[in-house]
């Protein structure tokens, strides 16, 4: 879980230029603490109030690095959460009202949770190692955009910046994992990836890839090639090691 506790005022904030984090208030929360922390990061802020609102941004892909959804122990909240999490590559971060909402919020999908009762030095020790991390996918699209930004196999075409499925006139947007995972299962197309090396793509700031969570990202991927026309069953397990995109 990430969720540091800093005493005092002992967090030195380490800027993380160039990024953008869309705010989403699901409900009503005080401003105060948040946005100064951000600025002081470096990230610029922009606002959406609202799920319908906020659908507005994301029926398609977040254009933002860090999406920081505001909301509460309402299930519509966490279901919010959930979709985000299942089909933006943007990093995600929850605010909830007090601890017992959090561990709800990581299960969701949040890659960190802060609460409102936290102070600017424990939000900023929460929010700058996922906003660091959101910086390295940054400029790591931004490397492969500039080299290679379209892997094609099977008559698919996987764009990585921003990340994408499309066959003919079908596309399809992927998270941030389904772009990890298949992105290491192209780079070895034939060959068998082990599930500790896939697992290995998964693990963000803080946290630990479960067995689990990989084979719900496999079931989304191949969900995905379905979606644009493309037969899912060229991701097959490889029983006892991993999973291997075929040839």
């Amino acid at each position: 879980m990430l969720h540091p506790r800093v005493e005092g005022n002992t967090a030195l904030f380490d800027d993380v230029p160039g990024l953008t984090a869309l705010v989403v208030y699901l409900r009503p929360s005080l401003r105060g603490q948040l946005l100064p922390v951000l600025a002081d990061l470096g990230i610029f802020v922009a606002e959406a109030v609202g799920e319908a609102r906020a659908a507005n941004w994301t029926s398609g892909r977040v254009h933002s690095d860090l999406v920081i959804v505001v909301g509460d122990d309402e299930e519509a909240h966490l279901r919010f959460v959930s979709q985000l999490a299942s089909r933006v590559s943007a990093a995600l971060i929850a605010v909830t009202p007090n601890q017992a909402c959090i561990d709800s919020y990581l299960r969701a999908g949040a890659q960190a949770c802060v609460t409102d009762d936290d102070t600017s030095p424990s939000l900023a020790a929460a929010i700058r190692p996922v906003a660091q991390f959101a910086r390295r996918l940054k400029d790591r699209a931004l490397q492969d955009g500039r080299t290679e930004s379209v892997r094609v196999f099977h008559d698919l075409d996987f764009m990585l910046a921003p990340p994408e499925l499309s066959c003919d006139s079908r596309s399809v947007a992927l998270s941030g994992t389904e772009r990890d995972v298949l992105l290491a299962l192209v780079e070895s197309l034939g060959s068998p990836v082990s599930s500790e090396a896939l697992e290995a793509r998964l693990t963000r700031p803080g946290t630990t890839a479960t067995r689990g969570y990989l084979k719900t990202v496999i079931l989304r991927i191949r969900r995905k090639v379905e979606a644009v026309g493309g037969d899912s069953g060229i991701l097959g397990a490889v029983r006892g090691y991993g999973y291997v995109l075929r040839g």
